[in-house]
């Protein structure tokens, strides 16, 4: 296990688990369940700062869509020579419509996209995708 540190607040995560939890302003949580746990360690790894930004990003997605279950995976595309990953949140929100999820994604994304000005460099390494699962 060990403590990632976000705004002055220690954030447990424990590998044997792969599930960790971040207290929002809100006093909600915000759990990161990991698809493939040990692809996704092993690629977040070397990338300083990338849990930061996917950890604003989970909350930023929560007060857009405060009951959606989130997944983080990482994708493996194989038409490349060399092996190409992406992590992806999948935001899963069984609530609205299909049209009124994508409303509602379509009005988050330029949130997202602001917040993602300041981790530009993992635009190739990291996204969000809405309504498929896993």
């Amino acid at each position: 296990m060990f403590n990632y540190k976000f705004r002055n607040k220690l954030i447990p995560f424990n590998k044997n688990t792969m599930n960790f939890n971040v207290n929002n302003k809100k006093n909600n949580y915000v759990g990161l369940n990991l698809v493939n746990p040990k692809e996704i360690c092993d690629f977040i790894r070397d990338k300083e700062g990338i849990l930061d930004f996917i950890i604003k990003t989970h909350i930023l997605i929560k007060e857009h869509f405060p009951n959606a279950e989130l997944y983080l995976k990482l994708h493996f595309d194989p038409e490349y020579d060399e092996p190409v990953c992406k992590l992806l949140t999948h935001i899963i929100n069984d609530e609205n419509t299909s049209y009124e999820n994508e409303c509602i994604y379509d009005n988050m994304l330029s949130e997202f996209f602001n917040l993602e000005s300041f981790y530009s460099h993992f635009r190739d390494d990291y996204s969000i995708i809405i309504g498929l699962n896993p």
